[in-house]
């Protein structure tokens, strides 16, 4: 640990250590002391080492505030002890002795410690006017008790608000490092998915280009030898290859356009229940191994929305559901009143989803990693919860490995 990052109890302990010779030193020099104060004399300078000595020894193993108060009990009681045992001198200022205390009161507890010190001097200070009125037989001087107490005071607040203020910019300090290193944290994982997608993209690209310009040349160099039915497969080839190209394309402008607030919505009353009766009806036109049920109660309210952007929404997480689920398995897709809003559940029987992974897949580029995973660019839920959120609508998703998963778009009635 270095100078600067020494706790401040570890500086008073050691500062109490090192004050314990110049007491010796003044008990030795001392003299014409009354009786038995030169024994008092030592035996609180024996006191002073010893509770300096333990007081050290114990510092790394004591709770912090514990410790801080025990610690200030012993600095307090023994210095008071010191400045009334040395009214008898004169000469030495043993009652400006107090204000170290309250320095030391403040610097531990800030502004209410250093008060609070303050006020516990006052009646030492009190006795100590007592005891130098007794020794050098003068008259009881109140008023230099009073301005003790409001020298005191004074420090108190003073040193107290430099320690609030202090405290209050170290917090400050503290927490934007930590804002600081969650922002890098943050910054390095996007930097990580920017990667991921821009090497998924490119393999996502270079698959349908690959097919697409594979089958145009068979078709180019080979159509008089190919029988109709292989032209008919290569063509459907092209137009599907195509057809997912266009999609990933299209995904790419709608995160560009979200990102850059230029996204564009139509709004108007919607009929989700017709809506999500045709996606089903779209999605399972073409495809014949899942089964795409819809269940739609009466009586379903409109929502206020852009009807293409939400068909988009439901779309994708048919797709999606689809595309997890086992052959022969069905995919449920449900529309549900619920209080002033419509709920829209899609429920797949596919391998689930992990916990970790529930919020990742909703941020961009995000996809599932693991033998599970399917291609895709990761952009999908991240656009259809965008989408949703401008609907002010929830986008949400229950799932557990092996359970399969359920998607939830809320959206509130017009």
């Amino acid at each position: 640990m270095s100078a600067g990052q020494r706790p401040l109890e570890w500086w008073i302990a050691v500062v109490r250590l090192l004050v314990v010779f110049p007491a010796i030193g003044q008990v030795v020099l001392t003299s014409g002391y009354p009786p038995g104060y030169e024994r008092v004399a030592w035996i609180l300078t024996a006191v002073l080492a010893a509770g300096a000595g333990t007081l050290y020894a114990t510092l790394r193993y004591s709770a912090a505030r514990a410790f801080q108060l025990v610690a200030m009990t012993f600095d307090f009681l023994l210095i008071s002890a010191f400045a009334v045992l040395y009214t008898f001198e004169s000469a030495t200022p043993t009652r400006q002795l107090l204000f170290v205390a309250i320095v030391a009161g403040a610097a531990r507890f800030g502004m209410a410690g250093g008060i609070w010190t303050a006020l516990a001097a006052v009646p030492v200070a009190a006795y100590f006017e007592d005891r130098r009125a007794h020794f050098f037989h003068v008259g009881y001087r109140l008023e230099f008790v009073t301005l003790q107490a409001g020298a005191g005071l004074l420090m108190a607040l003073l040193v107290g608000w430099l320690y609030n203020r202090l405290d209050e910019q170290r917090r400050t300090a503290e927490l934007r490092a930590d804002e600081a290193e969650a922002l890098r944290d943050e910054l390095q994982r996007l930097a990580e998915l920017r990667a991921d997608f821009v090497s998924l993209v490119s393999h996502e690209l270079r698959s349908p280009v690959a097919s697409v310009l594979g089958a145009a040349r068979t078709l180019q160099h080979r159509w008089h030898d190919l029988q109709p039915e292989a032209r008919q497969v290569l063509l459907g080839l092209i137009a599907d290859e195509a057809t997912r190209l266009g999609a990933l394309i299209a995904d790419v402008f709608d995160t560009s356009r979200i990102e850059a607030g230029t996204f564009s919505y139509r709004f108007a009353e919607v009929d989700l229940a017709t809506l999500v009766q045709d996606s089903v009806t779209t999605a399972a036109a073409g495809q014949n191994e899942i089964r795409i049920l819809a269940e739609v109660e009466a009586a379903v309210p409109p929502v206020l929305g852009d009807p293409e952007r939400l068909r988009q929404v439901v779309g994708n997480l048919i797709e999606n559901a689809m595309k997890y689920s086992p052959v022969g398995e069905a995919v449920q897709v449900r529309v549900t009143p619920v209080r002033d809003a419509v709920a829209v559940s899609v429920s797949d029987r596919g391998p689930g989803i992990a916990s970790a992974d529930q919020r990742v897949i909703f941020e961009k580029f995000g996809r599932v990693a693991g033998d599970g995973a399917k291609p895709g660019t990761g952009l999908g839920l991240y656009i259809a919860r965008s989408i949703t959120e401008a609907h002010s609508g929830t986008l949400e998703v229950w799932s557990a490995p092996g359970r399969g998963s359920t998607f939830t778009v809320t959206l509130p009635c017009s």
